[in-house]
């Protein structure tokens, strides 16, 4: 699946998030790789894209603390050379 948008800013949170040592430990065995503290932040234009992600079975990152819930992560490249988790 190819996915394109537009690069926008974020909110600043995400590296705070990805700080979390069972989120850390969990994304990296899912995408294989050791995320890096920080996102890129596309905004989608297509609305299917996010009904066919949820219909394509992502690993799922399961929540081991209150106040967190469960997530979907798919692994990606960005442009045939980086890695990504979506």
């Amino acid at each position: 699946m190819i996915i394109k948008g537009k690069i926008v800013r974020g909110v600043g949170e995400s590296a705070s998030f990805l700080a979390i040592p069972w989120v850390n430990r969990q994304m990296g065995g899912k995408l294989r790789f050791q995320p890096y503290g920080g996102t890129l932040n596309i905004a989608v234009a297509d609305p299917e894209i996010q009904r066919a992600l949820k219909a394509h079975q992502g690993d799922r990152l399961c929540s081991e603390a209150v106040g967190f819930c469960d997530a979907l992560i798919f692994r990606g490249i960005i442009g045939n050379k980086f890695e990504c988790g979506i």
